[in-house]
């Protein structure tokens, strides 16, 4: 066997550096370091590979975070973590809205400052500690949300982050469970080579109802580049156009193919019809209920009120501290408190980011099918089913490179082979 032959996609790469024009590839297995040159892996792997771009510790597949190193976000890693493009705080629009509360900040600031401050511009105590009174009405006001608002912004980043999670196991990942065992109760079903067509089928189709489940959450009409991967047929193209729920529509196909394969007693019948045609119209429905659920998530948001009212606090508290912040930090100018100021300034500038920037993550998770750094590796994906689902449906057919199971009668036929196959002792 070569090199990274046979080796599944989820284990081969670990890093990827550039070395010239040439990618070394270094795939740790048993804590060694076993280098892989391109030329050494299998075309689907070197495809694989070269969509993964590895930075500080978080794995890139595309554009899209495939995965990470938790133990490095647990220690100082967490610092340049920062800068990643995964990041919460690379979101312009947190940025954006932080920006402008600074600005605003030291606008009133800047106001209150130039009113207080000393015609011959020296230190005055006295006016530094009449910005104080005047501000100190605020107090009670900005420590009481202070400590009400993490309560209530983690309620709403633990809903939204258990939306993100059922729609990644129960919806994404039911459906790769049916697409599994459909796989694999179709391999055992049909397994000669003149069945190669159906198990072909099943696997086009079930990529095809994963695929059509980013285009209808983002409305994306466009089903070209499908038609192009030869996952869509041009006359499936014409059954899907300005249909909802394409995704749905697909596992339809599926029921009513094998329906009609259990039905037909000349063109390869279903065996066993009465006790495989209700499982197999089990696991069509469960393919559907899982597109369905993640539909469901998406369509049913949270109440209007609730997140709007949530969103009002956040933000009556970031634009009351930003006022506060300008009056110390007013006072603390007027007064030459250096230390002062320079507190409030960290003050002001952290803790509206830190609101906002949960305010921003809880949003986000709530619809992860986009297509942004932080959504579901959809690319990823679908290359994981694919090649599950190729080597399901291939694992008991006599085109699989493995030894198949006895099917012929024969009970010798499979230990001969086995005999043959073993290398023999010294």
């Amino acid at each position: 066997m070569e090199p990274g032959e046979g080796q599944p996609l989820l284990q081969v790469p670990i890093e990827r550096r550039a070395s010239g024009t040439s990618l070394r590839i270094e795939a740790r297995a048993h804590g060694v370091d076993a280098p892989y040159e391109p030329s050494e892996l299998s075309p689907k792997q070197a495809e694989f590979l070269s969509h993964i771009r590895i930075s500080r510790g978080v794995k890139y597949f595309d554009r899209q975070v495939l995965n990470y190193d938790s133990r490095r976000l647990s220690s100082l890693g967490v610092v340049d973590g920062a800068f990643q493009a995964a990041s919460t705080f690379r979101s312009g629009y947190l940025w954006r809205d932080s920006l402008g509360l600074v600005l605003y900040s030291v606008a009133i600031g800047s106001a209150v400052a130039l009113t207080h401050r000393a015609e011959d511009g020296k230190c005055d105590p006295e006016q530094a500690r009449s910005i104080d009174e005047a501000i100190r009405a605020l107090y009670p006001f900005t420590g009481n949300v202070l400590a009400l608002l993490p309560f209530l912004l983690g309620l709403y980043l633990s809903t939204a982050l258990s939306r993100w999670w059922s729609m990644r196991t129960e919806c994404i990942g039911g459906l790769w469970d049916a697409m599994s065992d459909m796989c694999v109760l179709v391999s055992s079903l049909y397994p000669l080579r003149e069945h190669a067509y159906i198990r072909h089928r099943v696997v086009r189709w079930s990529l095809l109802s994963h695929l059509l489940i980013y285009k209808e959450a983002t409305g994306d009409e466009d089903l070209s580049s499908l038609v192009q991967e030869q996952l869509l047929l041009p006359d499936e193209l014409v059954r899907l156009r300005s249909k909802p729920i394409k995704g749905q529509l697909v596992w339809t196909w599926m029921n009513a193919f094998f329906a009609h394969l259990a039905l037909d007693p000349v063109a390869h019948p279903l065996p066993m019809r009465e006790q495989h045609l209700p499982r197999i119209v089990k696991l069509c429905a469960k393919a559907r209920s899982s597109i369905g659920g993640v539909f469901s998530f998406l369509s049913c948001q949270l109440p209007f009120r609730y997140v709007h009212l949530l969103s009002w606090i956040t933000w009556l508290y970031c634009i009351t501290q930003a006022t506060q912040s300008g009056f110390v930090g007013a006072s603390a100018w007027v007064g030459c408190e250096w230390m002062k100021l320079f507190c409030e300034a960290l003050l002001l500038l952290w803790l509206p980011l830190l609101f906002l920037a949960l305010l921003h993550l809880a949003e986000h998770l709530l619809n992860p099918l986009r297509s942004s750094v932080i959504d579901f590796p959809r690319g990823a994906l679908h290359r994981f089913m694919e090649e599950e689902a190729s080597a399901l449906c291939d694992a008991a057919s006599d085109e699989s490179e493995r030894l198949p199971p006895l099917w012929n009668g024969d009970p010798l036929a499979g230990d001969e082979r086995r005999s043959e196959a073993r290398p023999a002792r010294e």
